[in-house]
C-alpha cells in the first residue's frame, strides 16, 4: 500500500499490484506534494463553499 525505500531517490515508483504510480513516502519530496495536493484541494473547497 505504500512504498517506502530510503535507498531509492526516485519521487514515483510503479505499483506492485495493479496499474499506475505510488509516492515513495522515504523521499522528502513526496511529503510536499502530498501536502501540496492536499492544501490545493483545501484551497477549492474552500473557495467554492466557504462564506
Amino acid at each position: 500500500m505504500f512504498h517506502i525505500n530510503p535507498e531509492d531517490h526516485a519521487l514515483m515508483v510503479p505499483r506492485r499490484f495493479g496499474l499506475g504510480w505510488t509516492l515513495n513516502f522515504a523521499n522528502p519530496r513526496a511529503a510536499m506534494l502530498l501536502a501540496g495536493v492536499v492544501a490545493l484541494i483545501g484551497l477549492l473547497i474552500t473557495l467554492r463553499f466557504g462564506a
